[in-house]
């Protein structure tokens, strides 16, 4: 005859895996959240847009009047030079809050 422990035991086993199962499932959805999405308390930025792809970029950048755009440095900051009016510009945006953070003439 088995022991109490012995017959228990795959019980045990058993309850133990499902109480992690949760953790274990949620972890990558979590994770991929905080790769997509800025934490910070900022009210005027929408969190639900997407990043821009390049040509989004080109786009953005000409409906802010820029012309000749050349990018550079692909990641959530691009660098991109641009013309406007003659003016040669050298910008950083953020792609994913949809903005020029940063223009400067070269």
């Amino acid at each position: 005859m088995k022991s109490f422990q012995t017959a228990v035991l795959p019980f045990v086993v058993i309850a133990m895996g499902l109480s992690v199962l949760p953790i274990a499932t949620s972890y990558p959805a979590w994770a991929q959240r905080s790769l997509t999405h800025d934490d910070s308390d900022d009210d005027d930025e929408d969190h639900d847009q997407a990043c821009m792809t390049s040509h989004m970029l080109r786009d953005f950048l000409a409906k802010q009047g820029y012309a000749d755009v050349k990018l550079n440095a692909p990641n959530r900051f691009w660098q991109a030079t641009a013309t406007m009016g003659g003016v040669k510009t050298l910008l950083i945006v953020d792609t994913c809050g949809h903005r020029i953070i940063h223009s400067s003439q070269l």
